[in-house]
């Protein structure tokens, strides 16, 4: 989708012309000089936003001398040959440093005129830019100087609100003029001077006196130096609120709009997004409105906002960031309004997948919001980015970019995961996934992994300035297309990659192979190998799955052995850990086990075996079983009936003390209110008492006293004893199954 006509003004300043009846324009908005004929044919433009001499900061008046375009910019002079290629800056005249040089003119011997009203002072030099004369009395700040056919000069003062005629001697002759708030000034050099004073031009004769004034309003000048410009019998004045050039017939005082501004086309445009059914949503500024097209460029509908930003689009709603007003407002996604929350500098905004609302503030803060109501803030202080400019949200993750050279990357609670330095300031992202992000720079798009390396790059610097067309039937869409002036959004729709062009105010369309490779799968480990596991055990393993190539890895595990359990499986992402833990419940010793597990996703099917190994069980081994409520155990495959079923008691399992010790190789004998365990494989011995937490353990020739907690307890005329108290001295592998609330032992006898 293009924007305004092809040579069409975009927020004006100033208008000149040369002797030829050349008109030109300075474009503000796209900050170029754009040049037309006086029939309204597209000349040349040059100068856009970037670095470089030959670009234009903010220029303010231009005239035509000697075949070369003499512009007038900040602290400079800028000369270009008619063909707008730069040529060399002028920053001194002799020993005068230039300030913020205004209006220029020049008189029959070439010479230039350069009114500074920051240096306070009308400059007057050669031809090759050596002094001539300096006029700094009576004035105060200077925006225009003329000399007339009869050798008098001709200053307008902004800040005196006054007109002077002075000599050739620059005596003051004459003072005229009660201006309110006086822009410009302009002159025939023999008839008349015209003075623009707000929306008002008055009309004086060559002598100072007036004559008559023009109304311009509703059009309103503006803007750096809005100049007029004369070409024969017309005064031409660009009207900046409106986009257009008008002119008035000096005769008779008839304004006529020469340029007028089609309202379909975009203007300045600062943000777009596109929703589930392909609506693009474009912010145009200039309009106050956002735009709705379809995905053939044809209008549906608009919605009146004022000083829209940046947007974010969910599957019901649509969020406008009105930066100006320190809010952002919520609407239908058809435009009905809903309501709006109050934000000190709101930056941008994104939904999350429970349209819950992520609102980034100029201060790095990002703030979520459930309706309207506000949840808290997401981001530590710690981690919030510095002048951040664009928020993207995706599967439980949500990155921010920074002018800073940077990206961070957060988990949608707002813990930081990483961050990435980038070559130059991002001004828009897409999170593919944690580890991939589809990065806009001021002149191309590129494609990003976690490390912030270049996987891919689409387009370059160099792109058309202002040039655009009335609204097509299709959005553009062309190979030759790859050429940015300044890329400022992206979205994303199926196949497509949407790129927003704000100085040469168009939408375009590519094809998202441009930039992303399709995906491509590593797995590591190949083999998933758990190694020896003894019968009714279970290990765990990772499983690595990787991207290294460039669209989003998505899939699922289709098949999956019944003894493995995965902690998911499904996934999407670049860089993903699966657990995978096997369990060998019932499994025979001696014994080697070999499954596949089949992994499909979007970059093909990946087969990987698993294998185990059951070992013989040891002669030295003890394994005792138990559950909860059960009074019957086992000791290898031999049933024990405990007379009482273990029970939890202040959270620990508490079984029969005869039952335990004898399992584990001990003696039990009772000493009067003691009873003493004896484990003599163990060298040790243990002296307990009933509602007592002392223990008397010892361990060899050594003896000393510890805890146990909770205290033995009487059931039934059975001690109950925490059943952690003895697997601990013991050194007892304890496997608790939470399903059955039983309880593996495994004792290694020395």
């Amino acid at each position: 989708m293009g924007g305004t006509l092809a040579g069409g003004p975009v927020l004006p300043g100033s208008v000149s012309t040369d002797t030829n009846g050349n008109i030109y324009i300075f474009n503000e908005g796209t900050n170029e000089l754009l040049s037309l004929t006086s029939k309204m044919d597209f000349r040349l433009r040059f100068g856009g936003y970037g670095e470089g001499e030959g670009l234009l900061e903010a220029p303010a008046h231009l005239i035509v001398s000697k075949g070369r375009l003499i512009i007038s910019d900040v602290g400079c002079l800028k000369i270009f040959d008619q063909k707008g290629n730069f040529k060399k800056k002028i920053e001194k005249i002799g020993e005068e440093k230039l300030v913020r040089p205004m209006g220029l003119s020049t008189d029959l011997r070439n010479r230039l005129y350069i009114a500074d009203p920051g240096l306070g002072k009308v400059i007057i030099c050669e031809s090759d830019f050596k002094p001539y004369k300096v006029i700094d009395e009576i004035i105060k700040e200077p925006v225009h100087c003329f000399l007339t056919s009869t050798s008098r000069y001709v200053i307008l003062d902004r800040a005196l609100k006054k007109g002077f005629l002075l000599s050739s001697y620059f005596a003051k002759i004459k003072e005229f003029g009660d201006f309110k708030n006086p822009l410009s000034i302009s002159t025939d050099g023999t008839r008349r001077i015209y003075v623009l004073d707000d929306s008002t031009i008055h009309v004086f004769s060559i002598g100072g006196d007036q004559r008559f004034k023009w109304r311009l309003a509703p059009k309103t000048p503006g803007g750096v130096y809005p100049a007029i410009g004369i070409s024969g019998d017309d005064l031409l004045v660009t009207s900046r609120n409106t986009n257009e050039l008008i002119r008035i017939d000096i005769n008779d005082g008839k304004i006529k709009t020469i340029i007028e501004h089609d309202s379909s086309t975009l203007c300045l445009p600062s943000g777009h997004e596109i929703d589930e059914n392909g609506r693009v949503y474009i912010c145009d500024n200039i309009h106050n409105k956002v735009r709705v097209v379809s995905q053939v460029g044809q209008h549906l509908f608009e919605i009146p906002i004022k000083n829209p930003g940046r947007m974010a689009v969910s599957q019901y709603l649509f969020a406008v960031v009105q930066k100006e007003d320190n809010k952002v407002s919520v609407f239908t996604r058809e435009g009905g309004s809903l309501y709006g929350i109050e934000v000190d500098n709101p930056v941008d905004c994104d939904f999350t997948d429970d349209e819950s609302l992520l609102i980034l503030t100029g201060d790095g803060n990002v703030t979520k919001y459930s309706g309207s109501e506000k949840i808290g803030d997401v981001v530590d202080d710690d981690d919030k980015v510095d002048s951040p400019v664009s928020i993207d949200y995706y599967n439980d993750y949500f990155a921010v970019a920074s002018l800073h050279n940077s990206i961070s990357v957060f988990t949608r609670l707002g813990e930081h995961s990483w961050s990435i330095k980038t070559e130059k300031s991002p001004r828009d992202i897409i999170l593919l996934s944690p580890q991939r992000l589809i990065t806009v720079f001021d002149d191309r798009m590129v494609l990003l992994d976690q490390v912030g390396d270049e996987m891919s790059r689409f387009g370059s610097s160099g792109g058309p300035f202002s040039i655009g067309i009335k609204l097509n039937p299709t959005i553009e869409y062309d190979k030759n297309l790859e050429k940015f002036t300044n890329p400022i959004s992206i979205s994303r729709f199926g196949d497509w990659l949407y790129v927003l062009d704000k100085i040469a105010m168009r939408l375009t369309r590519f094809n998202k192979s441009v930039l992303l490779t399709p995906p491509k799968i590593k797995v590591s480990p190949a083999i998933l190998n758990f190694g020896h596991i003894p019968a009714d055990s279970e290990a765990e393993e990772e499983i690595v799955i990787q991207n290294i190539g460039g669209e989003t890895l998505e899939g699922s595990f289709s098949v999956v052995p019944k003894w493995l359990t995965m902690s998911s499986k499904k996934f999407k992402g670049d860089d993903v850990v699966i657990k995978v833990r096997a369990k060998t419940l019932h499994f025979i010793s001696s014994m080697k086990y070999c499954e596949n597990i089949i992994l499909d996703s979007n970059a093909g099917k990946v087969v990987i075996p698993c294998i185990l190994e059951v070992p013989n069980l040891a002669v030295n081994q003890i394994d005792v079983r138990i559950q909860i409520g059960n009074k019957i155990a086992m000791i290898g495959d031999k049933k024990i009936d405990l007379g009482l079923a273990p029970f939890i008691m202040s959270g620990k399992t508490m079984v029969p003390l005869r039952f335990i010790s004898e399992a584990f190789g001990g003696s039990l004998e009772v000493d009067g209110e003691y009873i003493d365990i004896s484990f003599p494989k163990k060298d040790m011995w243990v002296s307990i008492q009933v509602g007592d937490k002392n223990v008397v353990l010892s361990i060899g020739e050594e003896s000393s006293f510890t805890k146990i907690n909770p205290p033995p307890v009487l059931k039934s005329g059975s001690t109950f004893v925490p059943l952690t108290f003895f697997t601990d001295i013991l050194e007892c592998e304890s496997i608790w199954d939470p399903n059955n609330k039983s309880i593996r032992l495994v004792y290694i006898l020395d």
